[in-house]
């Protein structure tokens, strides 16, 4: 690759991106062309709608921070708790390390209070929504000394990649057409839906369905114009002989003045012979009932969302499988990527070895009726053990209740 500034605003399909799902979608290379910027017009209906939900389903999802001891030394200086089943078994870690949770950390007073404007879920619900329409999400490291006081995020859509003739990221440049400013590698945190074919810049969920969002924002705007009687009137009023231009005018005065604007209905009364005809939008004007589903769909699809997800209406079983799709399908992945860039570049300024972040995985658990009745007859019919019961439940294996007579059936 060539040393020079990569400039993502400047073009999504073409050289730059040729594998972008615009030109697979549409087989055209250079155009049509979309700037981050026009991107970002996309988000609107549908495409805000998801990406909305997915950014603040997972803004919602709280962050934890975790020690893994590897050197039998005991971490000082912070409130711990023990991890315990069945969170260890979900977090990134050998098992044969103890695990503690901290309680109190600069890093957990970092995401409380992100920088003087946004708190954690302000931050997440724009790093995530930049993700979903542009793939890109560019956020500023401040630094006090060797301490990270704030993190602000950018404006992606005016942010370009500088490499070297290696390719290696030399910088970041920001150039909004009246502002310039160049960024160190160290000071940006990157994250991205990184290509096939491009390892600078991500693609977001939106171009994957650009064709079907510009097809939803076409039938809106068409039915908006017929809504809105676009150059086609209620009905026509045809008088039947000559009039002159003068006549005319004063003819359509006395109309408009009788019938025109809000709250009229007041009855035709004329002199002469006249015909009204009624103008009407033909059915197939109005039928774009299954062109916007079928649009909404691939929406949906493209951003990770289960129908049963947005339709309020879904029977409980549906909905519950679509739940259990969306976060793990969905949420989940996300969550984790963005876990790994943190303790990629943020979590190594705490000098800490063993020290990371994760989400909580609890959240991901949908505990229904169902579920506990299932796991009930399995304990009852031996197909699970007191042990795997009280894991599944959270609580320690192996204890005893208070009167001491019912010791976990596998203990000696």
């Amino acid at each position: 690759m060539p040393k020079g500034v990569y400039p993502r605003k400047k073009a999504v399909t073409g050289n730059l991106n040729p594998f972008s799902a615009m030109q697979m979608i549409t087989g055209m290379v250079d155009s049509p062309k979309y700037t981050a910027k026009d991107l970002l017009r996309f988000n609107k209906a549908w495409v805000y709608i998801a990406n909305n939900k997915n950014a603040n389903s997972i803004a919602t999802i709280p962050l934890k921070l975790f020690y893994q001891n590897k050197t039998s030394k005991k971490i000082k200086m912070y409130n711990t708790i023990p991890v315990k089943q069945p969170l260890l078994k979900c977090l990134p870690v050998t098992k044969q390390f103890e695990v503690v949770e901290i309680e109190d950390h600069p890093f957990l007073d970092l995401m409380s209070n992100i920088n003087t404007k946004m708190n954690y879920i302000d931050f997440q619900v724009i790093v995530q929504t930049y993700l979903g329409l542009v793939g890109n999400s560019f956020v500023e490291i401040i630094k006090e000394g060797s301490k990270i006081v704030q993190l602000n995020p950018l404006y992606s859509e005016w942010i370009s990649i500088v490499t070297d003739k290696s390719g290696v990221v030399t910088s970041y440049q920001y150039d909004d057409g009246t502002n310039k400013k160049s960024y160190p590698v160290d000071s940006i945190v990157h994250f991205a839906n990184y290509q096939a074919g491009n390892m600078l810049y991500g693609v977001g969920e939106l171009e994957a369905c650009i064709a079907a969002a510009e097809r939803y924002n076409y039938y809106d705007r068409f039915e908006t114009a017929l809504n809105r009687n676009y150059a086609r009137p209620d009905f026509a009023v045809i008088y039947k002989g000559r009039y002159s231009n003068k006549e005319l005018k004063e003819a359509y005065a006395q109309w408009y003045k009788a019938f025109g604007g809000e709250n009229k209905g007041k009855p035709i009364i004329a002199a002469g012979e006249i015909d009204v005809k009624e103008l009407g939008f033909a059915p197939k004007d109005m039928s774009f009932k299954e062109g916007r589903l079928a649009a909404r769909s691939e929406i949906l699809g493209a951003f990770g969302i289960p129908e049963s997800v947005i339709q309020y209406d879904a029977n409980r079983a549906t909905s519950q499988v679509g739940l259990e799709q969306y976060f793990r399908l969905t949420l989940e992945p996300k969550l984790r990527k963005f876990c790994e860039k943190l303790n990629e570049q943020l979590i190594p300024t705490y000098e800490s070895d063993g020290l990371f972040v994760w989400y909580d995985p609890n959240y991901f658990r949908l505990e229904n009726s169902l579920d506990m009745q299932t796991m009930e007859m399995a304990f009852k019919d031996g197909v699970l053990t007191r042990d795997e019961m009280r894991e599944y439940l959270g609580f320690e294996p192996g204890s005893e209740d208070k009167e001491g007579g019912d010791k976990n059936e596998e203990s000696v």
